[in-house]
């Protein structure tokens, strides 16, 4: 049975030679069973038939990549770049880069994290994270600065920031830096991480909330209204360059995210993301990446980007890690026909999206981040409970289990992935 196997397999992976290795299958039989010249004929019809299905389940195997890709491949492997240095590239033209996740993912955390000494190395001294308050600079600055790493202090100013934030990627964005400034000669420019978010105030939720009620929660206005205000008033006005890391949503900055009905079918109104108000300001002087990730689709599903055709095409030349632009390229020109972002757009594509774009990994190699087994403790638990944005998570997480359950069940990128149509 080995030969059999063997040289069928070779059959369907070189379809040319099938006639020789029937005629070494025939033969072998014949040798075996020493059959007539007439039931050798019979026996090379069969093994014929076998080894041309064996072709065709070969060819089932292999996934057919759609004959659009190849220019598209073409283009990625011929002008896109690694990935960090395309971003920090970027700077060369801009002084704002935004760089958008879906969240969660490992790989696009420590992608960050890479860029740190690079970005440092091409004048960039600033990091701008979602991930962390304002209110919190002097603490990150200390952090960042110090003798020594205080992993404490680190933990304590994510968990200020978001009591279900607690992974360990995030909070060693800032280790990242403090290894950094640690190794700089003396007289050199500091790495800052700058906090963006605030920390609404959630002591007045409540059933029933009102729109005054949530004016009271939100008393700084909107999550990007405050990051779009910081990044102006921290980074714009002093003339510094920053790359901001933040969730996809808050990073658009020409494309404006329609706000639609229950049925994802109409737009309402349009969003002002933190993007869009940098953008107001310096137009091209910012700009948008984001990192290679899923979008939701109108039905609501997870759904690959462009109907898969960048995934096929990054397939098609083995999956390396890239970044390259969108803006009048062949992958900017990929439409994008099921996301929930075109609505209220006509003929959308991926450069009305963003600006450029970063894949690091195919959608089934991505990883999770880790959950930090220290950020709720016996000590927080009550504020970790008192900071939940919702009446429903303050019922189900009562418990430190409670709350390393569901920041892992939140992490879990597998299973995520998995359910990508």
């Amino acid at each position: 049975m080995k030969m059999w196997s063997k040289a069928a397999e070779l059959a369907a992976r070189t379809p040319g030679s099938r006639n020789r290795y029937v005629d070494f299958l025939g033969a072998a039989l014949a040798r075996r069973r020493r059959m007539t010249p007439a039931h050798l004929g019979v026996a090379r019809l069969v093994v014929a038939s076998i080894v041309i299905l064996a072709g065709v389940s070969g060819a089932q195997e292999r996934p057919s990549v759609p004959a659009k890709s190849s220019p598209l491949a073409a283009f990625l492997r011929d002008h896109a770049r690694p990935p960090q240095d395309y971003l920090v590239g970027e700077f060369a033209d801009h002084d704002v880069v935004f760089v958008g996740e879906r969240h969660w993912v490992r790989q696009d955390v420590e992608f960050v994290q890479s860029l740190i000494p690079k970005l440092h190395a091409a004048g960039v001294h600033l990091l701008a994270i979602e991930f962390a308050r304002h209110d919190d600079q002097a603490a990150l600055d200390a952090l960042v600065t110090a003798p020594k790493y205080d992993e404490v202090a680190a933990r304590d100013i994510f968990f200020r920031a978001n009591t279900t934030w607690g992974y360990v990627e995030y909070i060693d964005l800032c280790r990242r830096a403090w290894e950094l400034n640690h190794a700089l000669p003396e007289g050199a420019p500091r790495f800052r991480i700058l906090g963006l978010n605030y920390s609404p105030d959630w002591s007045h939720l409540r059933a029933g909330m009102t729109d005054a009620d949530w004016k009271l929660v939100w008393n700084r206005g909107s999550s990007d209204e405050y990051m779009g205000s910081v990044i102006l008033s921290e980074i714009v006005e002093k003339g510094e360059k920053a790359l901001v890391y933040c969730g996809r949503n808050h990073a658009f900055t020409r494309y404006r995210q329609p706000e639609t009905d229950e049925t994802n079918s109409r737009m309402l109104r349009w969003m002002k993301r933190a993007g869009n108000i940098v953008y107001e300001k310096i137009q091209a002087r910012a700009c948008t990446i984001l990192l290679h990730a899923p979008v939701t689709a109108r039905n609501r599903k997870s759904v690959k980007v462009a109907q898969g055709g960048l995934d096929a095409a990054f397939a098609e030349i083995g999956n390396p890690a890239k970044g390259f632009d969108l803006v009048d390229t062949p992958a900017g020109a990929l439409e994008e026909q099921r996301a929930y972002y075109g609505v209220g757009y006509e003929h959308f594509r991926m450069q009305d999206w963003c600006d450029g774009y970063v894949f690091i990994a195919p959608l089934d190699r991505l990883a999770g981040v880790c959950v930090d087994p220290l950020f709720v403790t016996k000590e927080n638990l009550e504020a970790a409970r008192a900071g939940l944005g919702s009446l429903n998570d303050r019922e189900e997480l009562r418990s430190i289990d409670d709350f390393l359950r569901s920041m892992r069940e939140s992490a879990d990128i597998p299973a995520a992935m998995r359910r990508v149509e």
